[in-house]
């Protein structure tokens, strides 16, 4: 799989926005990425199966699959079927069979070492894989400081392992440093040293390095950031050039789930561009009585009041001078339907955030290029 490796490989999970903003790209696009999904339930299934299936219908070429390890899961009584499913493929034993039929049974699927267990299941594991032929990723977790000093140990023991088992070029390290803040310095220092202590365990030739710095939170203060990822990227690539170093995110999406939620956002459109991402928000302008008190609205006009916070989002979006340079995909559709008040348009932060993705994965998939995708391309639903 990765003698002719991809130039963008974004990390996504198996969640609606996400995988909407993936399945609705130009098709000669998705052939400029390789999506490294994270495997997780699908919203109210059952079983696994659902999962997969919507990973299938939303990218039906090799892409990369790993078990979610944000998921708990500890048994708990009444829970769905789909839980017990994915405990078992986290089991070590027999080297880790359960993984490796696993993916066996889905041939477009390359897998992810998974790293727990003894050094003999873990090299079973690996055996297994490179016998399978579609190649093997490790993903090292850099998420905090704590994390990359524990992590990184253990994953160069992990690839002295691999040594001899595993065909460099059939095998693919990714730098995950999850969610940061937007300076990027101190990340490449730690990616750097990284980088250059897994060669001396293991030939590697091939490396991903990713990270997200879209914000955790807003306010009326930030109407812009830059995609900060891209420059930690393109310093790696200047002190790596014996590397095929590839640039990885999270498709513009959080990197971990917010510990405490923050309430409902505030109607937001959003525009991606390669190197920034422009924010545009609205408050409802919900009704007040003479005293300057809110008047109790049903929820049919609460939802009346935010729909018209996104129209005007999107107006303002659409006249600003970054318009221009939004490509015409599914996501730009989606803003232009708002702007014209169609019931497809963007009326609720799901869609929005669907919306983001599907301009970001397009223009980091084609980052330095000027090329415009089909305007006849069809677009779904899931």
């Amino acid at each position: 799989m990765f003698e002719n490796i991809s130039p963008y490989i974004p990390t996504l999970s198996v969640k609606p926005a996400e995988m909407a903003g993936l399945k609705n790209l130009p098709g000669p696009t998705k052939f400029l990425l390789s999506p490294h999904i994270l495997l997780r339930p699908w919203v109210g299934s059952e079983y696994l199966e659902s999962s997969i299936k919507v990973i299938l219908e939303a990218y039906d070429s090799p892409c990369i699959i790993e078990l979610d390890p944000s998921l708990d899961l500890t048994e708990e009584e009444g829970e769905r079927s789909v839980f017990a499913e994915l405990r078992a493929l986290t089991s070590p034993d027999d080297g880790h069979r359960n993984w490796v039929n696993f993916i066996n049974k889905h041939e477009p699927f390359t897998p992810t070492l998974i790293q727990t267990g003894t050094v003999e299941q873990i090299k079973q594991q690996a055996s297994a894989f490179s016998e399978l032929g579609r190649g093997i990723v490790m993903r090292i977790r850099l998420h905090s400081n704590i994390e990359a000093t524990n992590n990184v140990t253990q994953s160069l023991d992990i690839l002295d392992i691999l040594n001899g088992v595993v065909k460099p070029e059939k095998f693919l390290l990714i730098a995950d440093f999850g969610q940061r803040a937007q300076g990027w310095e101190y990340q490449a220092a730690i990616a750097h040293k990284l980088l250059s202590a897994a060669k001396d365990k293991f030939p590697i030739s091939n490396a991903v390095v990713s990270s997200t710095t879209f914000p955790l939170e807003f306010d009326d203060n930030i109407p812009a950031q830059s995609v900060y990822e891209r420059g930690m990227f393109q310093q790696l690539q200047q002190l790596h050039p014996e590397l095929r170093l590839v640039y990885g995110d999270r498709g513009s999406a959080r990197a971990e789930s917010l510990d405490i939620p923050l309430g409902a956002p505030l109607p937001r459109i959003d525009l991606a561009l390669e190197h920034h991402w422009y924010f545009f928000r609205e408050r409802p302008d919900y009704p007040k009585d003479r005293r300057g008190l809110p008047v109790v609205l049903s929820p049919e006009e609460r939802k009346r009041h935010k729909k018209e916070a996104y129209i005007r989002a999107a107006r303002r979006a659409i006249d600003s001078e970054h318009w221009l340079n939004v490509p015409n995909v599914w996501g730009r559709q989606l803003i232009l339907d708002t702007f014209n008040e169609a019931e497809t348009g963007i009326y609720s932060p799901a869609r929005a955030t669907a919306a983001r993705i599907n301009i970001h994965l397009f223009q980091q998939a084609n980052y330095g290029s000027k090329l415009l995708p089909d305007p006849e391309e069809d677009w779904e639903e899931f």
